[in-house]
């Protein structure tokens, strides 16, 4: 992933196939996907301790057939 990003930006910083891009914008990009990357995979931390809690409070009896309905 890392190296076809380094491409796409080594693209638009030269202008192939586009108007080229300076390096203090191609950075800002890099920035910008870097922190909203750290805030989704929080999100998502976040969404499985909630889903793990509502599996857990779960009924005896659901959890149960759960296991009978996976095993057969």
């Amino acid at each position: 992933m890392v190296g076809t990003q380094t491409v796409a930006t080594l693209i638009a910083v030269f202008g192939i196939f586009m108007a080229p891009i300076s390096w203090k914008w191609a950075a800002f990009v890099w920035v910008y996907a870097l922190a909203w990357a750290l805030v989704n995979d929080r999100v998502k931390l976040v969404a499985y301790w909630i889903l793990d809690r509502t599996e857990a409070g779960a009924t005896p009896e659901a959890r149960a057939q759960h296991k009978i309905e996976a095993q057969g």
